[in-house]
């Protein structure tokens, strides 16, 4: 499923994601592509760029593949 705002994802739970380790967060914003991939803005976080990869799963349909 195609990741929007508005959306809900999981930071992996991972000590290199430090505070944000397998906290829930809303995605705020689609930013530019970062590397070629596509980059989002969380929780109005200013100055953080978060991927796909960041997540471990979409709250809302946790069985479903993100895009």
């Amino acid at each position: 499923m195609k990741l929007q705002v508005g959306m809900k994802v999981k930071i992996k739970d991972d000590k290199g994601y430090l505070e944000d380790s397998g906290k829930i967060k809303t995605i705020t914003a689609d930013l530019p592509d970062f590397n070629n991939k596509r980059a989002f803005q969380l929780d109005n976080e200013r100055g953080a760029t978060w991927l796909i990869e960041d997540f471990s799963e979409f709250i809302s349909y946790p069985h479903l593949t993100m895009e």
